[in-house]
């Protein structure tokens, strides 16, 4: 299973990890309620639950100030985004 972000922002950026911050911890937090049929404990176990999907945003990385790309640059980043898809993602998992 995958999921799909924007971009990624502040915490995504120093955690250098896709949906860690305040956004990604509530789709986290309703994996782990689905996966194990109780509350989410910690933000680590958050992290751990993640490893089980596939993650990415549509640009790879934040600017200076975390705010959001323009669509131009989003579409730069179109091919890029295309690859890692190919070539990490098998969508049987």
């Amino acid at each position: 299973m995958a999921f799909f972000g924007r971009d990624p922002g502040r915490d995504e950026v120093r955690h250098g990890e896709p949906f860690i911050g305040a956004g990604g911890q509530l789709v986290r937090k309703a994996l782990y309620a689905h996966l194990y049929d109780e509350e989410m404990p910690d933000f680590e176990a958050s992290r751990a639950v993640g490893e089980h999907f596939f993650w990415i945003n549509t640009v790879p990385y934040k600017p200076v100030g975390n705010k959001a790309w323009s669509m131009k640059v989003k579409r730069h980043f179109h091919g890029l985004m295309n690859e890692v898809l190919i070539s990490r993602w098998r969508g049987g998992h």
